[in-house]
């Protein structure tokens, strides 16, 4: 087990099963966390702006979206950068860690736990992520763990049982991601020919406020709204659309 498993993965998601005791009284909370974390923090941030860089945002706002990335508690921003450019240029074929081709357990939840994979990515990310992301980022990368405990243990300071409906939105999007591998690679329907087997999944894809049109996005990785069709409904983009306007005005 890697340390970020050791660290974040297993001990949030007991709280998390703590927490759900607490959510008929706190349920907004858990709403707030999950969008603010999970669809900004992850979907909009991680992904589509440090990933891909499929916009452009005012330069203060640069920091925040790297904070939001951070307390995803996925990865942080230089971490999304080299692993997911692995996932795309690797797709499906043996060297893509989380293809439900070696099975739903390890595309959903078990490539988090892969040892070797981690500390792969690990050596290589800071070379090439420093290549695309300004240099103020690295500071989330070096203090990533740091940001994350500290801003959890002053949520906790304030409220525990809201600071337990983090840990119930974290493992929400968690689950969201593992559907995305595993589902978004298998089941549902394809727009584009892509040489690997990305689908579009409408259940994914419509809770999932957009993470899961997924044969869009690997058909055009660089695009940021992914609507094609008219159920095609892409919060996400949406999202990363009305940020983009701050670029135009800094």
């Amino acid at each position: 087990m890697n340390k970020h498993a050791m660290l974040v993965i297993v001990p949030f998601h007991l709280l998390a099963v703590v927490g759900l005791f607490f959510v008929d009284q706190y349920w907004h909370w858990a709403i707030a966390f999950f969008v603010l974390f999970g669809i900004i923090g992850n979907g909009v941030s991680g992904h589509r702006y440090f990933a891909h860089r499929n916009f452009k945002v005012a330069q203060w706002l640069h920091p925040v979206l790297a904070y939001l990335t951070v307390m995803a508690a996925f990865a942080p921003p230089t971490y999304w950068v080299i692993q997911h450019a692995h996932h795309h240029r690797t797709s499906d074929n043996i060297e893509d860690i989380h293809s439900p081709r070696r099975g739903l357990g390890q595309a959903w939840y078990g490539w988090l736990f892969d040892q070797p994979y981690v500390e792969f990515m690990l050596s290589n990310k800071m070379t090439v992520a420093k290549a695309i992301l300004k240099n103020r980022v690295q500071w989330f990368e070096r203090h990533y763990y740091k940001i994350l405990f500290g801003s959890i243990a002053a949520l906790a300071a304030i409220s525990w049982p809201v600071a337990l409906m983090y840990f119930v939105a974290y493992a929400v999007e968690m689950f969201r991601i593992g559907a995305v591998n595993a589902a978004c690679h298998r089941w549902g329907y394809r727009n584009h020919n892509t040489q690997d087997q990305s689908r579009n999944n409408i259940f994914v894809g419509i809770l999932g406020l957009g993470f899961g049109w997924h044969n869009n996005h690997h058909a055009n990785p660089g695009k940021l709204i992914l609507t094609e069709r008219w159920w095609e409904i892409d919060v996400e983009g949406y999202i990363g659309w009305i940020l983009s306007h701050t670029a135009k005005k800094s």
